[in-house]
């Protein structure tokens, strides 16, 4: 595993990167796919700010952190998708209103398996953006230092991101480039990260048997993680029990695409104590044992 915290001072970069229209295509020719580590469990935290302003109605600002953790890996026909919560720690400040945002949202992005291996995703790996069919490459060249900026311009608005090498996204900006009665400027700088594993594309579509995962950390207190593998589309049933057999939780009870998955188990109202959690797909039945240590 390798756990690095950086210190990231953000820059608008002037002068450095690639210019784009929000169609274009980066075609690779270097295959390096750690440009953007894909890996179920990888997460990176972000420090954020927005600054929004309109000389007539209002006053929007936002600061906080937001952290992005990849918890799916589902496979549709030559593509997959990648699903990430989004977990917010946010204070707003609108018109002298403060709120407090702790909210958790989850998005997909689809990366393209034929061609280029493009990933599809407006606003990658943030949010959504305004406009709808922008490609950014995961295999892509970088220069000396590992690094790989591009700049896109959208009307009046000028967006930049930075990916470093081995990391993934670093920093992104929107700037409102118009001066005029209001203005909407945001940023993300990269504070924190966790890679556990990179997928290169062999790896991706790489899943031929069931597989549930020991938990990790374990021992735990008082929230654990439970990583299982499909290798068909199947309905799948996990579930925890105490160690007299008695149902204590059902953490997924749906049909779910082949791929990878994690799932988090939360012990807080749970006494200390060994517990087994069972994953049921199809004809495969796997069982494991975790322990709450509180």
């Amino acid at each position: 595993m390798l756990r690095k915290s950086i210190l990231l001072i953000f820059i608008i970069i002037t002068g450095i990167g690639h210019n784009i229209n929000a169609t274009e295509i980066f075609t690779a020719t270097d295959s390096l796919p750690d440009v953007f580590p894909l890996s179920v469990g990888n997460e990176w935290t972000y420090i954020y700010s927005l600054d929004s302003y309109n000389e007539i109605a209002w006053s929007y600002k936002v600061n906080g952190s937001v952290r992005l953790r990849i918890i799916e890996k589902s496979i549709m026909g030559d593509s997959i998708v990648w699903s990430i919560k989004k977990t917010n720690n946010l204070i707003s400040d609108h018109n002298g209103l403060i709120y407090h945002d702790t909210s958790i949202s989850t998005f997909n992005f689809v990366e393209m398996q034929s061609g280029d291996h493009r990933i599809l995703s407006p606003g990658f790996p943030f949010y959504s953006m305004p406009f709808d069919s922008t490609f950014i490459t995961r295999y892509s060249a970088v220069d000396s230092s590992g690094s790989y900026s591009f700049v896109i311009d959208k009307g009046r608005m000028k967006y930049t991101y930075t990916f470093k090498e081995g990391i993934g996204a670093t920093s992104y900006s929107a700037m409102d480039m118009c001066i005029c009665l209001d203005y909407w400027n945001a940023s993300y700088g990269l504070i924190n990260y966790q890679i556990n594993a990179v997928e290169t594309n062999r790896e991706m579509n790489n899943i031929t048997e069931f597989k549930l995962e020991q938990n990790y950390p374990n021992p735990f207190n008082p929230i654990t993680t439970i990583n299982y593998k499909l290798p068909v589309d199947d309905r799948v049933m996990l579930k925890v029990y105490d160690i007299l057999g008695r149902e204590v939780a059902i953490l997924v009870n749906e049909n779910k695409k082949r791929g990878s998955y994690e799932v988090e188990f939360d012990g807080s109202m749970q006494t200390s104590g060994v517990y087994f959690y069972t994953l049921q797909a199809g004809n495969y039945i796997g069982t494991k044992k975790l322990l709450l240590m509180k």
